[in-house]
C-alpha cells in the first residue's frame, strides 16, 4: 500500500482503516488493498469481487464529491462471513442524493448508477453526515450462501 496513501493507517486482523489521496489515481490502489483484506480474511472469492465493486463505486464517488481532498476506507470483519465497507469523505461539491433517486432518470445515461449498484449488491447501505461537510456511506457485503441480492 503505497500510492495515493495518506495519513494514519490501521491495521488489526479484523478490521483495516487507509486513507487515500482524492485523485483517480489511487483507484486501482483501493481496488486491490480491498481484495487483499478480504482474501486475507478467508472471506469466498465472491465476497471479494462484491467488496471490490462496492469499495471502487464508492470511493469513485468520494473523488468526484471532493477533488484533490483525502478520503478513508473502514473495512470490518463482521459475524455471518460478512464484510462492512466504510467510505468517508469531505462533500464539497455533492451530498448522496435521497435513496429512490439512486439511478439514472434515463436508462441510457452514462453516470449515475454508483449508488444503486451498491445497494443491489449489499445487504445494507446507510448514509451518515458524522461532522459538517463530511459524509460517510456504509454497506455490509455477505457470501452469496447468505443473505445476498443478486445484482443482475
Amino acid at each position: 500500500m503505497t500510492t495515493g496513501v495518506t495519513g494514519a493507517n490501521r491495521w488489526t486482523a479484523a478490521e483495516v482503516q487507509v486513507s487515500y489521496a482524492g485523485r483517480s489515481e489511487v483507484l486501482a490502489t483501493v481496488r486491490d488493498d480491498v481484495a487483499r483484506w478480504c482474501r486475507d480474511q478467508g472471506y469466498s472469492a465472491a465476497l471479494v469481487d462484491q467488496a471490490v465493486l462496492v469499495t471502487s463505486e464508492l470511493a469513485s464517488n468520494a473523488v468526484e464529491a471532493a477533488p484533490g481532498e483525502p478520503f478513508s476506507i473502514t473495512l470490518r470483519r463482521r459475524p455471518g462471513r460478512t464484510a462492512s465497507i466504510r467510505v468517508a469523505n469531505q462533500a464539497r461539491r455533492s451530498t448522496p442524493p435521497p435513496r429512490h433517486a439512486w439511478h439514472p432518470p434515463d436508462p441510457l445515461a452514462p453516470r449515475g448508477r454508483g449508488l444503486a449498484i451498491v445497494a443491489a449488491v449489499s445487504r445494507d447501505v446507510v448514509v451518515e453526515y458524522p461532522s459538517a461537510g463530511e459524509v460517510a456511506i456504509e454497506a455490509s457485503v455477505a457470501d452469496p450462501g447468505g443473505e445476498r441480492k443478486d445484482c443482475l
